[in-house]
């Protein structure tokens, strides 16, 4: 994250020109004043991205989304399995587990999110550099927790300034929308 950063210099070429260079959280503005503080020709406004937490609507969209895609999945594990005769009970089981619980960490410490993250425009990062997707045993610790709570672990979420819920806060995640160039 951004935080709000002033930097004033001179240029050795032009003594009688300064540069001032302001990052905020939203944008970034480039001046340029002669010695006397009168604002000359240049300023440029670049909008930074904005890192907005999705709402628990969005959030429950991308779990519906993932419903969805994990049911299609076993349905095509299950025909799979149909065209072999005798299929012990036990790779059935380890193939619907395997799915089930390898699902969501794989595709959010790979990807940074699931189908329905992406779906729904939304990411799953690091809270510490949004711009790194989780490791796979934080994105494992942060499924078994949110398997674990349901609901409950989205209470937090209308709440919380990040829009984090409870399993975000145990592995050190934040939910994000996608950023234009990620």
């Amino acid at each position: 994250m951004l935080h709000p950063k002033f930097s004033h210099f001179y240029t050795p070429d032009f003594p009688n020109i300064s540069h001032e260079l302001k990052l905020t959280n939203h944008t970034q503005t480039v001046s340029i004043y002669c010695k006397q503080n009168f604002k000359i020709i240049l300023e440029i406004q670049m909008e930074k991205t904005k890192k907005n937490y999705p709402v628990l609507l969005d959030r429950f969209k991308a779990v519906f989304a993932d419903s969805i895609v994990l049911i299609i999945l076993m349905k095509i594990i299950t025909d799979i399995f149909s065209l072999f005769d005798n299929v012990p009970d036990i790779s059935r089981a380890i193939a619907f587990v395997f799915i089930f619980f390898l699902y969501d960490p794989l595709f959010t410490s790979i990807f940074g999110g699931t189908i329905g993250h992406r779906i729904n425009g939304i990411r799953v990062k690091k809270e510490i550099n949004t711009n790194k997707n989780i490791s796979f045993p934080m994105a494992f610790i942060r499924f078994i927790i949110k398997a674990s709570l349901g609901w409950i672990s989205m209470l937090t979420v209308p709440s919380d300034e990040k829009k984090k819920a409870i399993h975000d806060n145990l592995a050190n995640s934040i939910v994000i929308y996608k950023i234009e160039n990620s």
